[in-house]
């Protein structure tokens, strides 16, 4: 494909996509609260974990999902399993954004930009 293409994949539905990231050529899409692995050609899915998630951001790194979640807390979540953990204190039910690079998390929460050792 050339710059600027565009294909639709799969045969829609997604409905309610609070956030996307991609581990080792994988889509994970959290939509109406349920984390899905998406194939990047293709778009099959498959659900992923007990779903239940209300993300304010997700971000992938170091092989994990990271989700920022509208109860407040930041959650590790294993992508081959659905598997998660709570990581710190809370707090992060402002999020509007997150990213990763040079091996740290990234945040904007409450108007302010956060550095966040995973």
């Amino acid at each position: 494909m050339a710059a600027g293409d565009y294909q639709e994949l799969g045969e829609g539905g997604w409905n309610d996509v609070q956030a996307m990231a991609s581990v080792d050529g994988r889509l994970f899409v959290i939509s109406a609260g349920t984390l899905y692995s998406v194939g990047a050609h293709d778009g099959g899915y498959e659900e992923i974990g007990e779903g239940g998630w209300d993300a304010r951001a997700m971000v992938a790194h170091a092989k994990s999902l990271y989700i920022f979640n509208g109860d407040g807390a930041l959650y590790r979540v294993d992508p081959a399993t659905g598997d998660y953990e709570e990581l710190g204190e809370g707090g992060w039910a402002g999020t509007t954004g997150a990213a990763s690079a040079g091996g740290r998390l990234y945040a904007t929460c409450d108007n302010a930009l956060y550095v966040l050792e995973p």
